[in-house]
């Protein structure tokens, strides 16, 4: 609808890169940080307790459970990946180069939703769906301000 209104931090000027960089750092890292502690949680605890150096806590035990369920919390993990690079990239440039890619790698957030067993991939696909839908409406106002000046 064109009669919607837009925030007025939204509206396109030189200097509206800027203004969604400094988003940059905080989704960076906080993406980065469940990226290394379900990593962590996945690889580095299962090893620790192996060699006895500690108590393997929250981890996944690959040596009871069976590799299968360490196997489908890496396939989870690894597909919550896409939607968090196109955001940030996204948030970097303010530049979609084609919504396509958003539309393949959003429903990808389900599956890990249902696969995993960590709290951590679960709030990366949770993330992962947010951040794809607030990427995808950012996009249409940056489109519908870019006719409008047309």
């Amino acid at each position: 609808n064109a009669n919607t209104p837009v925030p007025s931090f939204l509206h396109l000027s030189d200097s509206s890169p800027a203004i969604f960089r400094r988003y940059f750092p905080v989704v960076l890292c906080s993406s980065l940080f469940m990226i290394a502690r379900a990593s962590f949680i996945l690889f580095g605890q299962p090893l620790l307790a192996s060699l006895k150096l500690m108590d393997d806590g929250e981890g996944i035990d690959i040596f009871d459970n069976g590799m299968g369920v360490w196997v489908r919390n890496i396939v989870a993990l690894v597909m919550t990946f896409p939607n968090h690079i196109l955001a940030i990239r996204f948030l970097w440039n303010l530049r979609s180069d084609s919504l396509v890619w958003l539309a393949v790698a959003t429903p990808l957030q389900l599956p890990a939703l249902l696969l995993t067993d960590l709290d951590t991939t679960l709030y990366l696909a949770g993330s992962g769906i947010l951040l794809g839908g607030a990427h995808w409406w950012l996009s249409g106002v940056i489109r519908k301000q870019g006719m409008a000046m047309i």
